[in-house]
């Protein structure tokens, strides 16, 4: 039942997997050269046709073979065409790029602001868009004031005039800060217009992206007996790693017990007969414990067991004193009434 303790894990296990490897490796490679010539027969299909031929031989006698696509006259049409497109977008791509005359100017002087480049451009429009209102507005002033008897030249003309003017004036300030922004959003939007499209016919005649019908057919894949057996290989050393670690636990369960019970064994008053009669000794008597559960075997043949003492909640690992006895009764001592187990004995 259970588990065999008592030994180490034997590490050699965990080459099994390398040496299996290492012994299927001709078979591998065998299998590869079959898969591959397996592979390479010719293939027809309503779009054209793919035939291979060997060419040599490679390395370790693994033949090498070359394969060639030919498509059916229609695709063949189709794929001149698309080539043909690709060449004149490529085309035009450069001259595109070429007349928007990039690197000659600073681009924030073409882009300009308020007052130059492209930017003062549109702006210059926004404010000549006022003109014509302005220009209405002015003669309604004029014409008023006349009828009123004043005429240019008189302080009062003069003074209202003035006042159309300098109203008319903070009215375009006030539109052209307002639409500066835009205007430089739109001069950059604008400058680099070319180079977008330029970048997407580049891209599109780019021999990378000629599109042909794919007339292969599926490959024959050899069976990776190498992988398999390094799959067996990481197996082996998991189960060792895993068997390690459990030896491991098992004796800090072991080791840890005498604290416990030197704690417990203390307060009851019985700590120094214990350690007077029997300095090896831990309780192991199955009356003093509680959530008992088996969980291997130790090499001799006594049962391992995982449990808890009645007076705490720690979980260990021990022995019970009553199968020990029946094994080696000289590793049982007897104290007041309760069995303790000298595990140098018990284990040897």
């Amino acid at each position: 039942m259970g588990d065999m303790f008592g030994s180490k894990p034997n590490p050699n296990t965990a080459q099994q997997g390398v040496q299996m490897a290492q012994q299927l490796a001709p078979q591998q490679q065998q299998y590869n050269a079959g898969a591959q010539a397996s592979s390479n027969y010719n293939m027809y299909n309503p779009y054209g046709s793919t035939t291979f031929q060997q060419t040599g031989v490679g390395p370790n006698g693994m033949p090498t073979y070359s394969s060639n696509v030919s498509l059916n006259p229609q695709q063949q049409a189709l794929l001149d065409q698309l080539t043909g497109t690709q060449r004149s977008a490529g085309g035009q791509a450069g001259a595109l790029l070429g007349g928007a005359n990039y690197g000659a100017q600073d681009p924030s002087s073409v882009i300009g602001n308020m007052t130059s480049g492209t930017t003062g451009e549109l702006m210059k429009k926004q404010v000549d868009y006022y003109k014509p209102f302005f220009d209405y507005q002015t003669a309604q002033a004029d014409t008023a004031l006349r009828n009123q008897g004043f005429k240019p030249g008189d302080p009062a003309y003069d003074a209202q005039m003035r006042n159309v003017s300098g109203n008319q004036n903070l009215a375009v300030t006030q539109a052209a800060a307002q639409f500066e922004p835009q205007a430089f959003n739109q001069a950059t939007t604008m400058y680099g217009i070319p180079a977008a499209l330029g970048m997407q016919l580049a891209n599109f005649g780019a021999p990378g992206n000629a599109i042909a019908q794919n007339v292969s057919g599926a490959a024959a894949q050899p069976v990776n007996l190498l992988g398999a057996a390094q799959g067996f290989g990481q197996n082996f050393n998991d189960q060792y790693k895993n068997q390690m670690q459990q030896y491991s636990d098992m004796m800090k369960g072991i080791g840890g017990i005498g604290s416990g019970i030197a704690g417990a064994m203390g307060q009851s008053g019985l700590m120094s007969s214990l350690m007077s009669a029997a300095p090896l000794a831990l309780a192991s008597d199955r009356r003093g414990k509680r959530d008992i559960r088996r969980i291997g075997t130790w090499g001799n043949g006594l049962p391992v067991y995982e449990f808890r003492y009645l007076h705490d909640d720690q979980l260990r690992t021990g022995l019970m004193a009553d199968e020990v006895e029946q094994l080696h009764p000289e590793a049982v001592k007897v104290i007041n009434g309760w069995k303790f187990v000298d595990y140098g004995l018990a284990l040897a």
